[in-house]
């Protein structure tokens, strides 16, 4: 969750923005006391609070379907309440796995479908401190010859 933090703060001059967090562990706040934004411990109320036009699910594998069906549902009682004609909310970023199971995640694609909202499966590691090693070394050629 925090490296999303930084890649979407990082991302403020090409207009991304974080808005808010959610953690289920009200007691750890590091996230948004890092990053000054407002913290939710219920997915569904952060989406009916805040306008939210992406969100990235950062949880255990097997809560990510039932996270974003909250945050949907959230931002379709937001999208009531305000009477705005479409939904704010546009796309997902889930990490691989999508869900624990196939039925599953066809259940979140048919959810993300029938609400006009885009899934984006991560499949990189790019953050990740192997890869980030592997880049350093092989930068500054610290290894002998490559062999096929």
């Amino acid at each position: 969750g925090m490296q999303h933090c930084q890649a979407v703060s990082a991302l403020r001059d090409a207009g991304a923005e974080l808005a808010c967090v959610c953690q289920r562990r009200p007691d750890d706040c590091t996230a948004a006391d890092r990053f000054d934004v407002p913290q939710y411990t219920d997915v569904e109320e952060m989406a009916r609070i805040e306008t939210l036009h992406g969100i990235v699910i950062a949880a255990p594998t097997h809560l990510h379907l039932p996270v974003f069906a909250q945050c949907l549902a959230g931002a379709r009682a937001r999208q009531v309440e305000l009477g705005e004609p479409e939904l704010a909310l546009k796309a997902v970023l889930v990490e691989k796995p999508v869900c624990e199971n196939l039925a599953a995640a066809m259940q979140l694609v048919k959810l993300a479908e029938e609400a006009g909202v885009e899934v984006l499966v991560g499949h990189q590691r790019r953050h990740s401190a192997f890869v980030r090693r592997a880049r350093e070394l092989v930068a500054r050629a610290d290894f002998g010859p490559l062999r096929g």
